[in-house]
This record gives C-alpha cells, structure tokens and sequence, in this order.
C-alpha cells in the first residue's frame, strides 16, 4: 500500500465500512509510516471539529436582505461608467470636453484640405502639356454628352433645311 491510497480509505476506515482484510493493512502501514500516522491523526482531529460544529440559524430576514443587497449591486463598468458621466456632466468640465472637440474637429478638417491641395498641387506639377490643356478644357470633357447631342442637333437642322429646297 502507498500513502495515496492510504489518504483515500481513511474516510472508510473511519466510519468501518472496510473489509476485515483492508482494515488489517491500513494498520500495519500506519506502524510502517510516520507520514500516515501523521494523516491519521489530522483527519481524526478534522472529523472531530466537525462533530463540535455548531448550527447558527441566520436573523430572520437575513437571506431577503442578502438577496436584495446583491440584486442592487452594479458591476464595476457600470460603476465606472457612471462616474464618468458624473465627471462629464460636471459643469466645469462639459464646456472644456465640448471646447477640446471642436478644436480637434476644426483640426482635423483643416489638416484634410491642405493635405488635399497639396496632393491636388503635386499631380498638378506632374501633368504633361496635353495632360494640363485637358485639366483646363475639364468643363468641355464634362459636357461632352450635351456638346455631342448639341452637334447632332445642328446636323438635323441643316438636313431639315435642304429638305426645303426644291429641285426644278
């Protein structure tokens, strides 16, 4: 036998629901082993303790208000987070929350467009002749549908008006 399987039947032991022959071995290794004399004696003592417990019935009332109490309580983040509006909503700092954001929306759109016309800038100076009388003629591409519906106009007007000429 080994001192694990000892720890374990003692409870049995104990209480004699081992076999005369499991018994017999459990006493011989406790005159073997000072470790499980050791263990013996300390779940003795425990199983007495226990047998000394006394039974202390709660105030009545006590498990409602214990249930109440834990019903009311609030996890941390949400503890945090209402100290946070607290310190929000405080009337010194709203005004500074509400100056810093505007600062940095302000800031940020002002960063976009220089960062737009220097990028617009920079395409700008790489653009070939053809490429930069283009950008300039960019109304004329845009339209280029109601130019080219314009001109076919035209053309129907000029077939209209040899229509009207008669052969003699």
């Amino acid at each position: 036998m080994n001192l694990e399987e000892f720890k374990s039947l003692i409870p049995d032991f104990l209480e004699g629901n081992l076999s005369s022959q499991d018994e017999e071995r459990m006493q011989h290794f406790m005159i073997q082993s000072v470790e499980a004399q050791k263990e013996m004696d300390a779940y003795k003592k425990t199983w007495d303790m226990l047998g000394e417990w006394k039974e202390i019935e709660p105030d009545p009332g006590y498990i409602s208000r214990f249930w109440t109490r834990l019903a009311q309580e609030r996890p941390w983040y949400q503890k945090f987070l209402e100290a946070l509006w607290d310190a929000i909503s405080n009337k010194v700092v709203m005004p500074v929350a509400v100056a810093a954001c505007l600062v940095v929306w302000v800031a940020s759109i002002t960063l976009k467009t220089t960062l737009e016309v220097q990028t617009t800038e920079t395409a700008l100076t790489e653009l070939s002749g053809e490429e930069f009388e283009m950008m300039e003629n960019l109304e004329l591409v845009e339209n280029y549908d109601v130019i080219e519906q314009m001109d076919m106009l035209e053309d129907t007007e000029i077939i209209d008006s040899l229509g009207s000429f008669e052969v003699s």
